[in-house]
Parts: C-alpha cells; structure tokens; sequence
C-alpha cells in the first residue's frame, strides 16, 4: 500500500515540481466553451455545410449561457470557467496594435465583457493564435489577426481586460519565409504572460494539429492539447481515447502540478446546429457514446471543458454534466491521469484506472467495439500500486446508477456491454 498522505504533501509542497509557475493549475479546468455552442463541430450524421455557423459568438450569447450555467447548476458543480474560442477579435488591430473585440459581437468591448462575466463568479478565457493569423476568420469576410509579433503586448492587453486564460493555438505559422518554432514560441509567450502582471492560465495546442505532445508542453503550459481536435462524433471519440493511452509519460503520479493534459472538448449532448435556436442541438452520438466519452474525460482528468449549448438542457446533459460521483473522481484531490491497464485487442475491450485520495480507484471499464456485447472484467491485483492481491475483496459502487453493487473478491465483471458502452465504477477496501 502506497504512503498516500506523503505522496499529497509532496504534490502540495513542492514547488520546484511545477511547470508553468505561475501559480495556476492545481485542479484541472472545468468550464464551458463556446467552440461548438451554435456550430456544426463534426457530425457525421448531418447534412450541415463544413464550419456550418462555427467560431460564431456574441456576448449576448454568452452572457446567456452563463446565466444557464448559474441556474442549472453547472456553476455549483464545478464549471467556473468561460472560454470565449476563435470568434471574438475584431478583423484588425486598433490604432495602437493593440487587439479589440468584434464590435458587432462585442458591442461594449471587452473590458466591459469580462467584468460581466467576472460578476456571474466565472473566470474568462480569451483564444489567440501564434501565427499571423488565427484559424478560423468566424464567418468574417477577413482574417483574424494572431499575436506573433504582438506577445507581449497581447499579453498586457488580456492582463488590463483582466483575462484569467488564454488559448494559444497553432495556426499560421508558415508566412513569407518565416517559419514558427512550437517549443520557442510557446515559451516566449509563457514568458510574456508571466511578466504581464496577472497570473493567466496558458492553455497550449502544443505542437500544432495530428503531433504528439512533448516535454516543453507540460513546461510552458498549465494545459496543454494531446491530440487533434475533438469533434462530435464516435470515430473522432475514440481516436481521442486512443490518445489518452498512448504516452505513458504524462500518465503516472507524480504529474507536473499545473500542466495537465488536455483532451479537448466534451461533446456532451451534441454541437450545435442553429445559431438562432438557444439550446438547439444536433447529435453526432448517441447517449451512450456520450456516456463512454464523459466516463473517459473524467478518469483521463486532465480536462473538462465542455463546447456545446447547455441551455435547455437534454435529460442526459443533466444526467452527465451535473453528475458529481463523476465529477469527484475527475477532480480527486490526488491529482492521478488515469491510464489504461488492461487492453483487449481481438474483443475490442479496455479498462482503465484512476487512484484517488481515499485508497480507492476508479475503474472504466469499455467495450469499443462496434459489433458484439462484451463481458468487460478488471482483476483486482491489475490495478498498478495499489497493493491488492489476487483475494482481495473490494466494494464496488456505479457512478452512473448512483447505487452499490455490493462486494467483489479479486475481480468485477461487467456483464454484456454493448458496442461503444462502458461502466464506471469505484472500488475501495471494505474498511473505506
């Protein structure tokens, strides 16, 4: 059995084992994005021109799904970060070079924007790009500008706006005969972040879209993109997943305090489809390939954002996104990635684990497969560093059911998962 107090006070105390010292980043982020609220974001089931409304944001609408956020609950659970994507910088810089919100989705200009939403008791995060340009022009007849050339004074104008988080993303970065350096350029604007004089969280797309991340991500961001982007559907999910296995690195206690791995959004309910329609939604999965990508964000834990409309929420929003069995183990004072222990191969099957602070684990376990029912089983002794054995008799308790499944002695089974399904449970010594 592992010396657990010891192990937290070291993740509290150390200092020097931070990344990005800026004092941020001791939980992973949960909050709400605006990237797929009324966008088309990949769904494979719909016949919706490519960027059908997407990077399409007003601080109407937001304003308004904040106010969701405090009625519904989200807030109270724990999504207190609002994260404004690539829709709301205005077509040119002002006079000054300084960037300025779309006057026309922004009418009262940012500053007064973030107070707004400082008011509601919400962090605010703001997109940027390296390059010259950003990635998306919004449905705008021009380009965006990016901050190359402008790091610090980007980062002094999120500072003075009074900006808590900015997404650093990798787009245009080849122009003339200029070629941008990931591991440079994210350093240097860490640095111009860190001189600004307000601590602001550095989200990073690190390498850029379809590369693996690498050291100097997990050393210059408090977040930091594993994979491409997430889109609203299965084939999308499991790639994701997929890449959540892959790099054993960033996987295993002790993680970096402040750089955690970030998956990229939830599509929890669907994106969106009507930028007219409040609450209008257009799902790429059904329930329960929602239910498998929430149950994997949350034992992954890295991040929790979620980019669709939560207005008039769908039964299943309410049933995931306000789920806190769920979202304790996401954000487990411990602070473990999950990983995955055991991988079938030929039965398409997984099943990942997660320590959490109370000499417990939590355990998915998943049928990925897209043809038959599987039994899903998790052997007690295959749980790394816990110190179970093959008699160990544990407590089992389904996060998603809300009920225990009473006793287990040295594996659980889950029965006839069905194809893209998976169970969510906990496991803890009887006397826990």
């Amino acid at each position: 059995m592992r010396c657990w107090t010891a192990l937290l006070v070291v993740a509290v105390l150390c200092g020097s084992c931070r990344a990005n010292d800026n004092g941020l980043g001791w939980r992973p982020a949960m909050g709400w994005s605006t990237w797929c609220t009324g966008g088309a974001c990949g769904q494979e089931n719909l016949d919706l021109p490519e960027q059908s409304l997407h990077d399409v944001c007003t601080e109407a609408e937001i304003v308004s799904v904040a106010q969701a956020m405090v009625d519904n609950g989200m807030q109270a659970v724990g999504f207190t970060r609002i994260l404004v994507d690539d829709c709301w910088a205005a077509m040119t810089r002002d006079a000054d070079g300084n960037l300025q919100g779309d006057p026309d989705r922004f009418p009262n200009g940012m500053a007064s924007f973030v107070a707004t939403i400082h008011s509601m008791n919400f962090t605010v995060g703001l997109y940027t790009s390296c390059g010259i340009y950003t990635c998306s022009s919004g449905q705008r007849p021009h380009q965006i500008p990016g901050s190359w050339g402008h790091y610090e004074q980007d980062a002094k104008q999120y500072a003075t706006w009074q900006v808590d988080w900015m997404t650093f993303d990798w787009c245009a970065w080849h122009f003339n005969e200029t070629v941008l350096i990931p591991n440079i350029q994210s350093g240097e604007m860490a640095r111009a972040l860190n001189e600004s004089g307000r601590p602001i969280w550095l989200n990073l797309h690190c390498p850029g879209y379809g590369f693996l991340p690498t050291e100097w991500c997990a050393k210059y961001g408090n977040s930091y993109g594993i994979w491409t982007d997430h889109h609203d559907n299965w084939n999308s999910t499991l790639d994701i997943i997929g890449h959540m296995a892959l790099r054993p690195d960033y996987a295993r206690f002790p993680a970096k305090v402040g750089a955690w791995p970030d998956p990229d959004f939830l599509m929890t309910g669907g994106a969106g489809c009507d930028v007219d329609t409040p609450g209008k939604r257009c799902p790429g999965m059904t329930d329960d390939e929602y239910r498998t990508e929430f149950s994997l964000w949350a034992i992954f834990g890295g991040q929790m954002v979620v980019a669709t409309d939560v207005r008039n929420m769908s039964a299943l929003q309410k049933e995931a996104l306000l789920n806190t069995e769920i979202i304790d183990v996401f954000r487990d004072p411990y602070g473990e990635i999950g990983t995955r222990i055991a991988d079938d191969l030929d039965a398409r099957t997984s099943v990942w684990a997660k320590h959490l602070h109370n000499q417990c684990a939590a355990v998915v376990l998943l049928n990925h497969g897209d043809a038959n029912a599987q039994d899903v089983t998790v052997h007690f002794a295959d749980v790394p560093d816990m110190g179970w054995r093959s008699h160990t008799t544990l407590v089992v308790r389904d996060l998603w059911a809300h009920e225990p499944l009473g006793s287990a002695k040295s594996s659980f089974t889950a029965k006839g998962l069905q194809p893209h399904h998976c169970q969510l449970v906990t496991l803890c010594p009887t006397s826990s």
